[in-house]
């Protein structure tokens, strides 16, 4: 016998480009730290119910926060650098980018809800497919 399961990706893909660091061209990336505003839970244990696909936070392990390793990232000539994030669907109404390389560590933050670009990562949804931009460089 077999059972037939459908399965749909319960987490958000963001494809995501900082761009403009204020880098000298001979700097490495070691990690970047994406945290959003404290409603915005991007990893932690979760209950899953696949009649309604609802998510549920279970006990207090979830964050606002995931690290980046920037071991393979690049930071280009023009200061820019693009990876890939997977996390939670969550809303984010304001972000803080931390690039951390082997000589500094740069750390933006915007409110993205003043700016009117406050961001929906849903379940099913890959970021890149949409061409939008979140202004958090200079």
């Amino acid at each position: 016998g077999s059972i037939s399961l459908k399965w749909n990706r319960l987490v958000a893909h963001g494809h995501i480009t900082l761009k403009s660091l204020p880098v000298d061209g001979q700097e490495v990336v070691k990690s970047i730290v994406l945290t959003a505003d404290t409603d915005a839970d991007m990893v932690g244990k979760h209950k899953v119910n696949f009649n309604t696909q609802e998510v549920e936070k279970v006990g207090s392990n979830a964050t606002n926060s995931i690290t980046i390793n920037g071991t393979n990232l690049t930071i280009d000539a023009s200061g820019n650098v693009t990876f890939w994030a997977c996390f939670l669907p969550c809303t984010w109404n304001s972000i803080s980018v931390s690039v951390e390389t082997d000589k500094a560590t740069y750390t933006l933050e915007r409110d993205l809800v003043a700016l009117n670009k406050t961001k929906t990562f849903a379940k099913n949804h890959y970021f890149c497919k949409k061409n939008r931009n979140i202004p958090i460089g200079r």
